[in-house]
């Protein structure tokens, strides 16, 4: 089970550094999709270490 959370929380923290070269990307293509780019990124980030945070407050009730 704590190796289930765990790899899923690998996988999010994955997903954000991908979502954070997209912006970084971005930023020097084209400054108006970057700022968007970045608030979705923004939002996408919240969410995820929202939920890694509920996993690992699973993982210290073991």
């Amino acid at each position: 089970d704590m190796f289930i959370l765990n790899t899923q929380a690998h996988a999010r923290l994955d997903q954000m550094a991908q979502q954070f070269e997209v912006v970084c990307n971005g930023l020097n293509e084209n400054e108006g999709q970057a700022i968007q780019t970045m608030d979705q990124s923004a939002s996408l980030i919240r969410s995820n270490l929202i939920q890694v945070k509920e996993q690992l407050e699973k993982l210290a009730v073991y």
